[in-house]
């Protein structure tokens, strides 16, 4: 006979959705150390859960220009929430080039966000995130679901 006991738990976890836009500035340093800056528009796409004190979630960052060098990110990432600001590191997959994966990569990221509340249901937000020698600026909303 097998007895099943069932708990109740509320985990207080919150479902979100980011859209957002801005831009990254990307640096590269050539032959003899000249570094060149380059700024690319971008959108921000995320999907993820926070409770109160952690975020997870999935993020979209393609760039929308038509140069080559542009980069494109996707990936996940965790976080720590204090209050209003949000910390977060993750894993994301560089997509450079369809046509030649060898020039695809994986890099590490970190971010520092703040999500201003303007409504039960959600609110503003501006993030700073690094990666890759890349640094992507990004505003937008955020909506909450119950």
């Amino acid at each position: 006979m097998i007895v099943f006991i069932l708990f109740s738990y509320n985990s207080y976890c919150q479902f979100h959705i980011d859209l957002g836009g801005g831009v990254s500035v990307k640096k590269e340093v050539y032959g003899k150390g000249e570094v060149m800056s380059q700024v690319f528009p971008n959108i921000e796409i995320v999907a993820g859960y926070d409770t109160k004190y952690f975020v997870i979630q999935g993020e979209m960052k393609p760039s929308i220009t038509r140069n080559n060098s542009a980069s494109s990110y996707f990936g996940g990432a965790a976080g720590f929430k204090f209050r209003n600001v949000i910390l977060e590191g993750g894993v994301y997959r560089n997509i450079i080039s369809e046509d030649d994966p060898s020039l695809n990569t994986w890099n590490m990221g970190a971010a520092l966000e703040y999500f201003g509340q303007l409504m039960k249901r959600g609110g503003i937000y501006g993030k700073v995130m690094y990666i890759n020698s890349s640094v992507i600026f990004t505003t937008g909303f955020r909506v909450n679901f119950n």
